[in-house]
């Protein structure tokens, strides 16, 4: 199994997202987005651009929230 070096966390509610970026370990960046799939795709295709990874290299991990995650 390959380490990820990649990993973003998702901080989950109703009306928005925190995403954290974080790279080899360290906080790299983090962002607050309107909880919708437009503002996701957004703002990920932002991150992989500006950060020159993709989706396949990273982990997403987000809080059990039932409904809304």
């Amino acid at each position: 199994m390959t380490e990820q070096k990649y990993y973003i966390g998702v901080d989950v509610s109703k009306n928005t997202l925190d995403f954290a970026l974080v790279v080899d370990g360290k906080l790299l960046t983090h962002e607050a987005i309107g909880n919708a799939e437009k503002a996701i795709d957004k703002l990920l295709k932002l991150w992989q651009k500006q950060y020159h990874f993709n989706l396949s290299e990273a982990w997403i991990c987000l809080e059990h929230t039932g409904f809304y995650g």
